[in-house]
């Protein structure tokens, strides 16, 4: 036997053992499948007799898959990163076993703990010819990311949600919908827009104040998908449903403000839309609310902040709802909301996103020295970041202290802290502004900062230090000299001499000393020639 005839036998059988594979994965999946669909029709005809299976199931369940509701913890290059609210599945999963059992629903959240939903996803990849990743291209779970086995089930309980003869039934079946759309892992837009979830849940809206919490709760978690898929939530109205629960009494509203600001994180047109719209000063004075109650003094003990933002009666009328969104939960939704609307391509006119700037500002003057604020203050940072890039916003920045409360926060944070980089290019962004606004900057402990962080082993950290520091050296005369007096130009004389830099480290420190022999007063700029000539640097023209 030749070579080649050995290693098509080889592939022969090779294929033979896919081949077999293949078949035994196809007959368990559907194994699977009739298993599922068995057990929803025996739920339907016999209720009771489920009723042990489904609390053990649960039982089982809540201790591995207990999840936390997730904070927007929104960095420049993750926009869209813990963009969706999970509910706590220990409580949750107590409640779907409930209404499992009372009206017969078999929850995907049960298929899953049983490992029904994960086993037929491996036979799925074994099936398309894929072993190492499961895919969504079988029989059941088609090319649009849509599970059938999914789709069928949010189809069954939206037809009992339609079907039920009270608004408490109707609503059990609607936390059902919610607790699904609430999966931490894997969530099922795409088979919820398949069976018109947004639709029908439009039908149930207008039955109470608490269906209308869940509906701007789903909602929300809908729009945290694709480009494509907040297209299609957009074009069955979700935008317009959430503007208006948007204006309902706080937990409505805080629920669907989580929605658009997923929606604005997405869409331009959306966001200017919902920034020309009541919406955003609804936001403002629901923040206004929270932060006049926000403990200032520095006595305050650190227990007395955690309490106040755990605080859930903090409100202007007590709430019908059994589950009360706490104060943090509230900022970490406002604070991604209006960093959404500070940000994009193009950028949102200044005139209309400007307003946010007093609460941006108020919100980190009195929350970032709060721990488990940190997450809030980081997202506010950033929109403070964004709003600063335009150079007509940096006068105002001025006028509301935010640059005196941004150098305390610096200088409290290590360069590894997730506030810090927003912060940092805050001060890059007034770096680039006219003489006027950057003379702030001339202030003893930001040049420090500057120029310590020049030096600093974390590469964007040096790198942007550098670019700013540039900035300032080409201001004007008496920024030079202010430099000069901090020997900016020996540290960055022994920063090059040291090689180190990277390309564009190296380019920003020659350009330092450019600046400031080009731009200082003669004796200053002959200090820095000398220097320039001593060591033989060929600065950039």
């Amino acid at each position: 036997m030749d070579r080649y005839d050995e290693c098509a036998l080889v592939q022969h059988v090779k294929r033979l053992n896919i081949d077999h594979e293949r078949n035994r994965a196809r007959e368990r999946h559907h194994e699977i499948i009739t298993k599922a669909r068995q057990i929803t029709s025996n739920s339907t005809s016999e209720p009771t007799s489920m009723a042990p299976a489904i609390f053990q199931i649960w039982k089982q369940g809540s201790k591995a898959e207990k999840t936390k509701s997730l904070q927007g913890k929104a960095a420049e290059e993750h926009r869209r990163r813990n963009r969706t609210k999970v509910i706590d599945a220990n409580r949750d999963g107590l409640v779907t076993a409930e209404d499992a059992n009372q009206f017969g629903i078999f929850n995907n959240t049960f298929a899953s703990v049983i490992s029904l939903s994960t086993e037929m996803r491996k036979c799925e990849s074994i099936i398309d010819g894929s072993e190492n990743e499961f895919t969504s291209s079988s029989s059941e779970v088609v090319d649009s990311g849509v599970n059938l086995l999914i789709l069928t089930q949010v189809k069954e309980i939206q037809q009992k949600m339609l079907d039920a003869s009270t608004p408490e039934e109707s609503l059990r079946f609607l936390k059902m919908l919610r607790s699904l759309a609430c999966r931490q892992e894997d969530l099922p837009i795409a088979s919820m827009l398949a069976a018109e979830t947004p639709k029908t849940l439009y039908t149930v809206l207008p039955q109470s104040k608490e269906h209308a919490h869940e509906v701007a709760w789903i909602l929300s978690n809908l729009a945290a998908g694709t480009s494509e898929q907040t297209r299609l939530l957009l074009d069955t109205g979700a935008g317009e449903v959430l503007e208006n629960l948007a204006l309902e009494e706080r937990n409505i509203a805080i629920a669907a403000i989580w929605g658009l600001a997923n929606i604005a994180g997405d869409s331009a047109t959306m966001r200017d839309k919902i920034l020309n719209s009541k919406i955003l000063r609804n936001v403002l004075d629901i923040l206004q609310d929270i932060l006049s109650k926000c403990p200032t003094s520095p006595d305050d003990e650190a227990q007395y902040h955690t309490d106040f933002l755990f605080n859930v009666r903090c409100q202007e009328k007590p709430s019908t709802f059994t589950s009360v969104v706490s104060l943090k939960e509230q900022l970490t939704t406002l604070a991604w909301f209006i960093l959404n609307l500070c940000r994009g391509n193009p950028s949102p006119q200044l005139k209309a996103v400007l307003p946010t700037a007093y609460a941006l500002v108020d919100m980190l003057d009195k929350l970032w020295q709060i721990k488990p604020a940190h997450s809030i203050c980081v997202d506010a940072a950033w929109a403070l970041s964004f709003l600063s890039r335009d150079p007509n916003a940096l006068q105002f920045l001025i006028e509301l202290n935010a640059m005196d409360i941004s150098r305390a926060i610096i200088q409290a944070t290590q360069q590894s802290d997730p506030l810090f980089q927003p912060i940092f290019q805050f001060f890059n962004n007034f770096s680039v502004g006219p003489s006027e606004v950057t003379i702030e900057m001339l202030n003893d402990d930001i040049l420090d900062l500057l120029i310590s962080c020049a030096s600093s082993e974390i590469g964007w950290v040096s790198r942007d230090a550098l670019w700013c520091l540039s900035n300032i050296a080409a201001s004007d005369s008496d920024h030079v000299h202010a430099l000069i007096d901090k020997c900016c130009h020996t540290v960055v004389t022994e920063l090059i001499n040291k090689g180190s830099l990277s390309d564009k480290q190296l380019n920003e420190a020659l350009y330092i000393l450019g600046n400031m022999i080009e731009t200082g007063l003669p004796t200053d700029a002959d200090i820095v020639a000398a220097l320039v000539r001593e060591n033989g640097f060929t600065l950039p023209s």
